[in-house]
């Protein structure tokens, strides 16, 4: 973060650098270092000095708000994220129990054929078996 603060005080004409302490020193557009005598030398902050300050706490303030927004955007896109996800897995839950009592009503339906076809069949034999006694019985008068 600290890289990304120097970058956009370096984007905004700022003379700003990371030092190896882990410190930052800013320059540029008024701002002298604490050393000069220019700015120090009469115990205080010079007109200009203060302004590039308050030009350097304004370029901070708006990064701070762009990743406040950019913060924002993002939990929004992560909580349609999350909304799609759920509205896809109860989709789906949906269509899988769907898919089982369309299972299930067809397997019930199949066997009420197939009860049906074997009472026919069965109906179908013992007629059969009544037409071939007939002439059975008529051969048998003539004996």
């Amino acid at each position: 973060m600290i890289g990304a603060l120097v970058s956009a005080m370096q984007s905004a004409g700022f003379g700003a650098a990371v030092q190896s302490d882990g410190s930052v020193n800013i320059g540029g557009k008024g701002i002298t270092n604490a050393s000069s005598s220019a700015t120090f030398a009469s115990g205080g902050a010079t007109d200009s000095v203060l302004s590039g300050a308050s030009a350097a706490i304004s370029i901070v303030d708006a990064a701070i708000a762009s990743m406040s927004t950019k913060t924002s955007n993002l939990g929004q896109a992560q909580q349609q994220v999350t909304g799609m996800a759920n509205f896809t897995s109860g989709l789906s839950s949906s269509l899988a129990a769907g898919l089982g009592a369309l299972t299930d009503a067809d397997m019930a339906a199949e066997s009420a054929k197939l009860q049906s076809l074997q009472t026919k069949q069965s109906l179908a034999i013992q007629a059969l078996s009544i037409a071939n006694q007939g002439p059975q019985a008529l051969m048998s008068l003539f004996r």
